[in-house]
């Protein structure tokens, strides 16, 4: 009984063996087939940035390299030509003298006589038209004419043909003298009526070391070349 009871289980175990085995065939023979993808969606509104962390420490310096060595020396350059002297060396005065500024006339000897005008220290930085520390060299312009060329005195003005007015620096005196004249060399005071409305002076005072300098390549008398070399007007 036992044995047949046995055998019944045998068979039952081997049906259930045999269904399992048919049903996972089935199972991979008639699964349906795939469908297509579907169409992919919008993509979503982009989400607020984050705060920006906290910034990290800075890390340690590092150690300074080596110095490199040292290129050669390059060759000297020539020495370029040298330049001229500076305004620093020259005073520029300008000096306005009015038809009543002249004093009276004043004997100079041998029945030569002459009006004067005397330059205060004031209207020349200080500096005494005499001080041997400088060379003096004047301009003249005289107004009230229709001759009003600037030019280097000594300055002779002719008026009319029938007489001339010449102008002259005093400069061991400090003055600026003026005559009358008839011949070119005497000299006579020149009436209140017949002098100049003004007489524009322009006094360069040039330190007497850059004065020789200058005198070797310019024409001090030229007014030109001399505020052109020294950089001055």
């Amino acid at each position: 009984m036992k044995r047949h009871f046995k055998t019944v289980l045998m068979r039952i175990f081997k049906s259930k063996i045999v269904l399992i085995t048919l049903l996972a065939a089935l199972s991979f023979n008639c699964s349906p087939e795939d469908g297509k993808d579907g169409l992919q969606g919008e993509q979503g509104i982009q989400g607020e940035q984050g705060e920006q962390g906290i910034q990290g420490e800075q890390g340690e310096q590092g150690e300074q390299g080596e110095q490199g060595i040292q290129g050669e020396q390059g060759e000297q350059g020539e020495q370029g030509d040298p330049g001229i002297d500076g305004n620093a060396n020259v005073k520029k005065y300008t000096i306005t003298i009015a038809n009543t500024d002249w004093n009276n006339g004043v004997h100079g000897g041998d029945d030569n006589v002459f009006n004067f005008y005397d330059v205060p220290e004031s209207l020349t930085g200080g500096i005494r038209l005499s001080d041997p520390q400088y060379l003096v060299v004047a301009y003249g312009a005289p107004t009230g004419f229709e001759y009003n060329t600037k030019k280097h005195l000594p300055y002779t003005l002719g008026i009319d043909d029938i007489y001339g007015i010449k102008f002259e620096m005093g400069v061991n005196r400090d003055r600026i003298m003026m005559f009358k004249t008839t011949n070119g060399w005497n000299s006579a005071t020149v009436p209140l009526a017949q002098r100049p409305t003004t007489f524009i002076v322009d006094i360069f005072m040039i330190e007497v070391k850059a004065a020789n300098k200058a005198q070797a390549k310019i024409n001090l008398n030229n007014y030109s070349e001399l505020v052109e070399y020294f950089k001055i007007n």
